[in-house]
């Protein structure tokens, strides 16, 4: 039996990220009972029950302000060290600090050649800073596979990188997302039709088309709007409920707009609204995206990064801050519940088609044996 370690570089308190994808990926793998699984990540006091405790591993996070003495010295150590005592067969990093520790801990000889090492880019390899283009690129050998979530990022290695082997394996949903439940359902008003948007409060999410679009419906009496706003940071917070103010100022009672939200919470968001728009520019993926088509919502994205590989459809795309298209795409099912009714249908049967845990589990059992 093979034994996987998965590497992830935050703290699983931490919302969104890689960790929902992390232990989707585990939960998958422990079901084909073929792999012995187990966990690597920083010291946290929450209880994980994916796992048992003796398949998690952590280790002491220590934030010194140099940010490279911190991951290439600390963290490695501290990574190296796990390494050795569990012997895995296989290394899976889930984020961009564990992917370039492993390959240089390979590289350098410091973990055995008989280990494969992977790496998932959850992000666009063109959007990395220099400093990561330059270490993926020096320690691109350690490095014996890379996964991308888009055939977009997939031939963005092959450009920039000598990655002899690449491969696309797209980000899909826990199990109790393919199940739609109709009592959670909103009471659908015909005259009144919900737009939701949900994203952490980054500036690449371009919080201020959102701000447009609102300004530009903000009349529109047939309009109601909902808002998932998530920060990790307290400055990042206190600029969000700034902007939530400005939001409030527009659209009055029209909105509700919640901040930091359980998942319970934002599962019930997805069911109460009807248009689900993510504005991003440079979006590697959008979770949220197939989150919204779960729950039967209409969804458009912006022309840009990841999302057209993930939408596949030129009609439910818009250029980046082109207000005045999404706005009449919206427009366009005022009045038209056929329509909407067809266009979310459409959403739930593409996610079950495209993202399913099958695909993803045949897709990574296909890697790690290959």
């Amino acid at each position: 039996m093979k034994k996987i370690m998965y590497i992830i570089d935050n703290n699983i308190k931490i919302i969104g990220r890689s960790t929902k994808s992390t232990f989707t990926i585990i939960t998958e793998m422990q079901k084909l009972k073929k792999y012995d699984v187990c966990l690597c990540m920083p010291e946290s006091d929450r209880k994980l029950e994916l796992l048992s405790d003796d398949k998690i591993f952590m280790y002491p996070e220590h934030k010194y302000k140099n940010k490279l003495i911190n991951v290439f010295f600390h963290k490695m150590k501290e990574i190296q060290k796990i390494i050795k005592q569990v012997q895995p067969n296989i290394i899976h990093a889930q984020d961009p600090q564990g992917g370039i520790i492993i390959a240089m801990l390979k590289k350098f000889g410091k973990i055995s050649n008989n280990i494969e090492c992977i790496y998932t880019d959850r992000q666009l390899y063109e959007t990395y800073s220099i400093y990561y283009k330059v270490f993926f690129n020096l320690m691109i050998k350690g490095l014996d596979k890379v996964i991308c979530t888009t055939n977009i990022n997939k031939e963005q290695w092959k450009k920039h990188t000598k990655i002899k082997y690449v491969e696309c394996v797209s980000n899909v949903l826990d199990e109790k997302w393919y199940i739609y439940n109709e009592n959670r359902e909103r009471k659908k008003e015909k005259e009144k039709l919900i737009v939701g948007f949900a994203a952490r409060f980054d500036i690449y999410k371009r919080w201020d088309t959102v701000k447009l679009i609102c300004e530009e419906l903000k009349n529109n009496k047939q309009l109601q709007f909902r808002f998932c706003i998530a920060t990790s940071k307290e400055q990042n917070k206190l600029e969000a409920l700034q902007y939530i103010e400005e939001i409030k100022q527009i659209l009055g009672d029209k909105v509700i707009i919640l901040l930091n939200a359980t998942a319970e919470e934002m599962e019930q968001f997805y069911y109460d609204i009807d248009i689900f728009v993510l504005t991003s520019e440079g979006e590697s993926f959008g979770r949220t995206l197939i989150e919204a088509m779960s729950r039967r919502c209409v969804v458009f994205g912006t022309n840009s990064g990841g999302v057209p590989d993930v939408i596949q459809n030129e009609d439910f795309l818009f250029e980046v801050n082109d207000v005045k298209d999404i706005c009449n795409k919206i427009l366009g099912y005022i009045d038209n519940e056929e329509k909407l009714q067809k266009d979310q249908m459409y959403f739930e049967k593409y996610l079950k088609d495209k993202f399913s845990l099958d695909k993803l589990s045949k897709k990574l059992d296909h890697i790690y044996t290959d």
